[in-house]
């Protein structure tokens, strides 16, 4: 992982990107709602790979931030769970747990860097 730098806008001096604060001038760099989002927007492989597994629940799609896919996902789940009262309804939610299973594995077998790549955007 790299570290890069900015420069400080009080001082000019040359800190951290990870920075809290200049450490020249004290100069706060980063506030507590920035930090709070930088350390939770990170994406976990073994949690979205939980996800994925009741994907049929769209919880992967809320996961990655995708609130759309997931409302839409949880809507054709209901629709499903609605018509299985016919058989085509239970093949289709059969169906889907089939390929949220591969989209698990395909999670859990991606090495690290492709994960980041991927889903961390970077």
């Amino acid at each position: 992982m790299s570290n890069q730098t900015n420069l400080c806008p009080t001082c000019s001096t040359e800190v951290s990107s990870i920075a809290v604060s200049c450490p020249k001038c004290g100069r706060p760099l980063m506030s507590a709602t920035s930090l709070t989002v930088a350390a939770t927007s990170r994406k976990e492989k073994g949690v979205l790979g939980i996800c994925t597994i009741f994907g049929w629940l769209g919880l992967d799609h809320f996961y990655l931030g995708n609130v759309g896919k997931g409302i839409a996902t949880l809507l054709v789940f209901f629709v499903c769970i609605l018509l299985s009262f016919v058989v085509i309804g239970a093949v289709i939610i059969f169906l889907g747990f089939i390929f949220n299973v591969i989209r698990a594995i395909m999670i859990f077998s991606m090495s690290d860097e492709a994960f980041n790549q991927k889903y961390n955007r970077g």
